[in-house]
Parts: structure tokens; sequence; C-alpha cells
């Protein structure tokens, strides 16, 4: 006899465990392949728009709240007003690109300073 009750056995409770893990495991691969996949193409949207010497970098590839990346973007700055339009101009164009569109990502504009 024992003092902790037994819990009732369900369906899920029959699943083998190496399977629950593997399908963790392709979760986590997956979501961590549209983390690259945002990273390469944000910074070529970025080089497109600011100019060369993007830097992007993935910060984080395993997002809260559904987000799957956290994407840094070191861009040349010129001027507060010029680096504004321009921002605003990426996240229109990220909107419509069909990568950046169907993967959740945050992005974050570092300024770097302009070469030439």
């Amino acid at each position: 006899m024992s003092l902790v009750p037994r819990r009732a056995r369900g369906p899920e409770d029959e699943r083998d465990p190496t399977t629950l893990v593997q399908g963790v495991r392709e979760e986590a691969r997956q979501q961590a392949l549209h983390a690259n996949s945002a990273r390469w193409r944000a910074g070529a949207l970025a080089e497109a728009i600011f100019g060369a010497g993007v830097v992007p970098r993935l910060r984080h590839a395993r997002g809260a709240r559904g987000f799957h990346a956290l994407v840094e973007l070191e861009v040349p700055f010129h001027c507060l007003h010029s680096h504004r339009e321009r921002e605003s101009r990426f996240i229109r164009e990220a909107e419509r690109d069909e990568v950046l569109s169907s993967i959740p990502a945050v992005f974050v504009f570092t300024p770097a300073e302009a070469r030439g």
C-alpha cells in the first residue's frame, strides 16, 4: 500500500519517450533553420536598403511568445532622419518578402559608423 495515489494512465502515457524527445529536437532544428534564414535574408535586404557594410547577427534562435529569431542588423549610420526612413522601408519590404514574412522574427537595428 502506498500513500501516494497512482496517476491514471491515458493514451499519452503509452507513447515512447524517445519519440517525444525526437519531436522536440526536430522542432528545435526547424526553429534554428528559420532563424538562420531570417538572419541571412534580413542581411541581404538591409544591405540593399542601407548600403554595403551591413552585419546581420542572430542574437537568439528561440524566441518567446512565438518568435523564432531575434536578429540584430548593424547598419551604416549617416543621420537620424535617413536612418529612420531606411528602417521604415526595411520593415515595409520585409512584410512583403516571401521568406521574412513567413518567419516570426524581431529585428533590432544597431547603427555603425558610415564608411566612406
